[in-house]
């Protein structure tokens, strides 16, 4: 009695309706036992917590995520060949200075967020078409700034606000009896400026009192603080100040042993 058994297929499972994923009906592997199909219900993705915001979700993210710092504007590139070109063909005029929304309006470039930044590729092509030419855009290397004054030229920034730039870019979205103002510039807006003045750039912003005012104080100032550190005790061990971050910076200081921390503590 205990070796009978149905012949196969005489009793089938009741086939689950109205179950969902959990009818077993959504997914075949292959053919299992008795010449069945072996059937299984939903999955669900992994980290899936029934529709609750997840963990990994939960938490803030930490350690050196891209782009966490330089979260700054983007400018678009503009080479000096790609200029050269353009005022070749006709479609920018060097006679006057040339704005970033005469770049756009000539279609050197497509689009402008931030600004423009003139890069030195293709100086020699601009060397060639020998042309005075006087820019105002955003920024621009130190190969651009050198190539462009050697022909005569000038490249100056103008300081201007998302608003503004948007103003200067669309200027029949505004309304032509309001005038905006350009307001004085932030603490870290003034010393990017001030970092584009001293690579060779014309730089204008409207006067902030804190600092045009008492710019010689300031300047004073940092450099009585350079010459404290320069002049402190052990200023030898430290050359740079901060340290330079890269391989081998400080190859030649003397390094000081540190002893080990015992393994074993005896407790009393």
């Amino acid at each position: 009695m205990n070796n009978l058994w149905d012949n196969p297929g005489a009793r089938r499972e009741a086939k689950r309706l109205g179950r969902g994923p959990g009818s077993g009906l959504g997914k075949t592997s292959g053919k299992g036992h008795k010449g069945q199909y072996a059937r299984s219900g939903g999955t669900n993705n992994r980290g899936f917590e029934g529709g609750q915001n997840p963990l990994h979700k939960r938490f803030p993210k930490f350690c050196m995520q891209k782009g966490r710092f330089n979260n700054g504007k983007v400018f678009e590139q503009l080479n000096l060949g790609q200029l050269a070109y353009f005022i070749e063909k006709g479609r920018l005029d060097s006679s006057s200075t040339i704005q970033i929304k005469d770049l756009v309006e000539s279609g050197v470039v497509s689009s402008v967020k931030d600004g423009i930044k003139i890069l030195g590729k293709g100086a020699e092509k601009f060397k060639a078409l020998d042309v005075k030419l006087d820019l105002e855009v955003s920024d621009a290397s130190k190969v651009a700034i050198d190539a462009i004054k050697e022909a005569g030229g000038s490249i100056s920034v103008q300081y201007r606000t998302p608003l503004l730039m948007r103003a200067h870019l669309a200027p029949h979205k505004f309304n032509e009896n309001h005038e905006l103002k350009t307001p004085m510039p932030h603490n870290k807006a003034i010393k990017k400026l001030e970092k584009l003045k001293n690579k060779g750039l014309e730089v204008s912003y409207p006067n902030a009192p804190w600092f045009t005012d008492n710019y010689e104080k300031i300047m004073e100032e940092r450099s009585e603080k350079k010459r404290r550190m320069r002049e402190a005790q052990h200023s030898e061990f430290l050359p740079v100040f901060p340290a330079p971050r890269i391989p081998f910076a400080n190859r030649d200081q003397p390094k000081v042993k540190k002893d080990l921390l015992p393994t074993k503590f005896k407790f009393p």
